[in-house]
């Protein structure tokens, strides 16, 4: 399972990032780390699921 803070280290984000910072951080990391442009699969889902844990407010579950 992933924790928050391995959520925002992914998305290289301090604690207190505000929902707009995440969503930025996720576009970054996706437009450098998306298959299509030669990135990993297994990075792009781990950058979705960063994304998703810390927009959820949910702690210490993943939201798969």
């Amino acid at each position: 399972e992933m924790t928050r803070k391995e959520a925002l280290m992914i998305l290289g984000l301090r604690e207190g990032a505000s929902r707009d910072q995440i969503r930025v951080a996720h576009r970054r990391m996706m437009r450098l780390n998306h298959p299509d442009t030669g990135g990993s699969q297994v990075l792009a889902t781990k950058v979705n699921e960063a994304k998703d844990f810390l927009l959820s407010g949910k702690r210490g579950a993943s939201v798969f």
